[in-house]
């Protein structure tokens, strides 16, 4: 009973007694809710939003310049980010005035400025540089020679002294000499077996011919090698590292009074020994390069062969150079580049492709290369040759113009994000001769350029009937693609070449016997 009495009660609480809503009259509509009355959003008083802006080119910030109390060139990029100095002597003298008959001199001689100096021999130099966690070498480029450090801003004072005594005091000693001439003559043979490096001065000797400054590369010749004497080697530092010759470029974490005072004591006496400048070699005015033909240097049994087109370039800091990185990017200058896509990923002939401007101070190469399948030689060579024809003829797209901007900005960032990087780009500028601040006009410049600019020097230096096409590989490599190439403007039977001959006047037109045993 008393379960009723609660359950009443409880309905009671929730309403279950109230009256439901009373009924409608017949044929009358149930009402509806009010309408609410859309309002449109009102009007920004201050306009539409503005789009973004593209991002403005990335100039970088010029370094200061000024001669110290030696008498050389001093270019200061302070960066103290991080406790990083890097510094590179630079003297404006290199490889395009080695002695006739002794192509490879400026870099031998530079490979000895760490082969003991001052107080130490060898071993102890190469032992001092470690205990500073320290990085330093020396190499020579075609314009140029350069010595390079990178140090803690804690030891650049003693790693300092060990550059300073590279340069100004290095000890030639005869037993070092030796050493290291014997060891640079083994690079020498090992590079005789790389097609890359055969095609490197096959490129030189042809494009330039044998007497010109670029006509060998920068590492010498094993024919040269065995001519050249400590007393060449010597000669060639006292005519490289001289004060009106010499900048020494410096980036990182160090103000310049600290740098001053670190120089005069590293460098004391720098220059006294100096010779005059070395002239450059006579220029044999008769020889032509053989654009137009194809050059072949025969290496039978080889599995790959190595196909470079090449042109006449340009001096690097012109206009055009400057502008030319961008069209070189999108032909064959990044892994996205046509060249590339087209032989490796569309067509699966070689690993990759690529194309380049020289940067050196006089008219250098264009060249666009690549090691192809030897089975699909003749391929490979068709697509590249008719791959940079058509690019010669239309230039980038309006998608590559953009990218070619993205691609050189991106370049530019990386060889400026770091002391060692800043240094080593100013440093090769100022080797060819360019001043201190040409990556700040020349990065405004290579931004702006147009489609139309690209397009004329992609027409101006590009044509395939300026260059001549080179082939180190089988004698025959070449043969199925020769109706191709001819109608793309390349005449006569193919030239063959023997390396260091520099001449194409006793150049057979049809290859020799093949010898037993080939190039692998």
């Amino acid at each position: 009973m008393k379960r009723v009495v609660y359950l009443i009660l409880a309905t009671a609480a929730c309403g279950g007694n109230e009256p439901g809503p009373a009924p409608l009259p017949h044929g009358t509509a149930a009402p509806t809710s009010t309408p609410v009355a859309s309002a449109s959003a009102p009007s920004d008083p201050l306009g539409p939003k503005p789009e973004p802006a593209p991002p403005a080119a990335f100039v970088p910030p010029a370094p200061v310049q000024y001669k110290s109390a030696l008498g050389f060139d001093v270019w200061l990029l302070e960066r103290h980010t991080l406790p990083i100095v890097a510094v590179t002597v630079v003297a404006r003298s290199g490889a395009a005035v080695d002695p006739p008959g002794k192509a490879g001199t400026a870099f031998l001689s530079a490979r000895m400025l760490t082969e003991g100096a001052g107080t130490r021999g060898a071993i102890e130099f190469s032992q001092a540089v470690d205990a500073l966690g320290a990085d330093l070498g020396a190499t020579a480029y075609g314009d140029y020679s350069a010595a390079s450090l990178v140090a803690l801003k804690g030891k650049v004072g003693p790693a300092l002294a060990l550059l300073g005594d590279a340069v100004v005091r290095p000890r030639f000693a005869e037993a070092d000499f030796k050493r290291a001439k014997g060891l640079w003559i083994d690079d020498l043979k090992s590079e005789q077996k790389e097609p890359k490096a055969i095609s490197e001065a096959a490129t030189a000797e042809l494009l330039f011919g044998k007497t010109h400054p670029y006509g060998h590369v920068r590492t010498g010749s094993l024919d040269d090698a065995p001519r050249i004497t400590l007393g060449d080697v010597k000669d060639a530092h006292r005519r490289t590292f001289a004060k009106d010759r010499t900048t020494v470029v410096v980036a990182g974490d160090i103000d310049r009074a600290t740098l001053d005072a670190e120089l005069a004591k590293a460098f004391a006496g720098y220059g006294q020994n100096e010779l005059p400048a070395a002239a450059l070699p006579k220029v044999d005015a008769s020889y032509k390069p053989p654009f137009g033909r194809v050059v072949i240097v025969d290496r039978p049994g080889a599995s790959q062969a190595i196909v470079s087109l090449v042109a006449p370039g340009v001096a690097a800091g012109t206009s055009d150079s400057i502008r030319l990185a961008r069209v070189n990017a999108a032909l064959g200058g990044s892994f996205t580049s046509r060249l590339n896509q087209d032989l490796r990923e569309e067509r699966g002939l070689s690993y990759g492709a690529s194309s380049r401007f020289g940067f050196s101070q006089r008219e250098g190469l264009f060249s666009a290369s690549a090691a192809i399948f030897e089975a699909k030689a003749s391929e490979g060579i068709e697509a590249l040759v008719k791959d940079v024809a058509a690019y010669a003829k239309s230039g980038p797209t309006d998608e590559e113009v953009e990218k070619t901007r993205l691609l050189a900005r991106g370049d530019l960032v990386e060889s400026f994000e770091g002391a060692a990087q800043s240094a080593s780009r100013l440093g090769r500028n100022a080797g060819v001769g360019l001043p201190p601040d040409f990556e700040s006009r020349a990065s405004k410049e290579r931004d702006g350029a147009s489609k139309a600019d690209l397009v004329a020097l992609a027409q101006k230096y590009m044509p395939v009937q300026r260059a001549f096409l080179l082939v180190v590989g089988p004698p025959t490599a070449a043969d199925a693609a020769l109706p191709k190439l001819k109608e793309l403007g390349f005449e006569g039977a193919p030239i063959h070449y023997k390396l260091g001959s520099g001449n194409l006047a006793s150049a057979a037109s049809t290859p020799p016997a093949a010898k037993k045993g080939g190039a692998k």
